[in-house]
């Protein structure tokens, strides 16, 4: 009986969320909590067994797959557990040889944070389940998302990253990503979670017409402010002028004018708008506004960011 273990990082996008779709440079970093998975063989048999874990140990989905055709016998949410399934299906074609001998196995995926954080329940899990199956991430992401594939990088990086990707070529460069007024950055959960999917699905919906060149021009140079950044203000500049850039293209309010207008200081919009998580900043008094508000997950950069 042989036991496997792996594990991949979270993630969080700063900047370039929708146009990395299309090729703009985006700024993305790992975060400290990430996913593990497991993988138990059992010996000989015709089963694969599943269970997710939440990170206080709840069991959140059980699945029993036959083998080797993937077909479901038992499972405690069918909609989770049919998208399992084309993920390993979509595996198995990459990797013919994935899960074909005869043996029973079992899984066991921990999450880090909260399923709602939005820090990449789906990503990680792809990224673990292709190193399990000795493929590349990449191609199994493009097999079953219309996303860019900036969580696929950062499952992988140890570091923050500008990541691109046009022509199915994947841009990731490592960078270092270290500021001194990194203590007055925070991460405020918008007690809501939203679905990338649906998100992408919109931002195609909207773009048609849209000068798409001059926007990923803008924005690429909104990125490199933020990587040159020397002061908060210089930071906050550049979170302002994305948010008035990707309000023009969403034609949606930003979620400061949308939910938090009294907040004196800068207020940004992260991944999918209108959930997950903001970037905001301010002191630590500052930060009691938002508690005042009801959203009191917020947790300061040094926390979140993996370093």
């Amino acid at each position: 009986m042989s036991v496997q273990s792996l594990y991949s990082n979270g993630k969080l996008l700063l900047t370039g969320e929708y146009l990395v779709i299309d090729g703009a440079k985006a700024l993305a970093v790992p975060t400290q909590k990430g996913q593990a998975l497991t993988v138990n063989e059992m010996g000989k048999g015709s089963q694969l067994i599943w269970k997710s874990l939440t990170y206080d140990e709840k069991c959140w989905l059980e699945v029993n797959f036959s083998l080797p055709d993937f077909s479901i016998e038992k499972s405690s949410d069918q909609n989770k557990s049919n998208w399992l399934q084309k993920l390993l299906i979509s595996v198995r074609e990459l990797n013919p040889n994935f899960l074909t001998k005869s043996k029973s196995i079992e899984v066991k995926t921990t999450l880090d944070f909260p399923r709602d954080w939005g820090l990449g329940s789906s990503s990680t899990l792809i990224n673990n389940v292709a190193q399990w199956a000795q493929i590349d991430p990449f191609s199994l992401h493009f097999k079953i998302s219309n996303g860019s594939g900036y969580d696929i990088a950062c499952a992988k990086e140890d570091s923050p990253i500008v990541y691109s990707t046009k022509h199915e070529i994947q841009t990731i460069t490592p960078i270092q990503l270290e500021k001194s007024f990194f203590d007055q950055v925070f991460f405020v959960h918008l007690n809501k979670k939203q679905n990338s999917f649906d998100a992408v699905t919109s931002y195609n919906d909207v773009k048609t017409g849209i000068e798409i060149q001059d926007c990923i021009e803008s924005l690429n140079q909104i990125t490199n402010k933020f990587i040159q950044a020397d002061s908060l203000k210089d930071w906050e500049q550049a979170m302002n002028e994305h948010e008035h850039l990707l309000s023009n293209v969403l034609e949606q309010e930003t979620i400061k004018e949308k939910l938090f207008p009294m907040y004196p200081n800068s207020i940004k919009s992260l991944g999918a708008w209108g959930g997950d998580f903001a970037m905001v900043t301010g002191t630590s008094s500052d930060i009691n506004y938002f508690i005042l508000k009801g959203y009191d997950t917020i947790v300061p950069w040094k926390e979140m960011v993996l370093r």
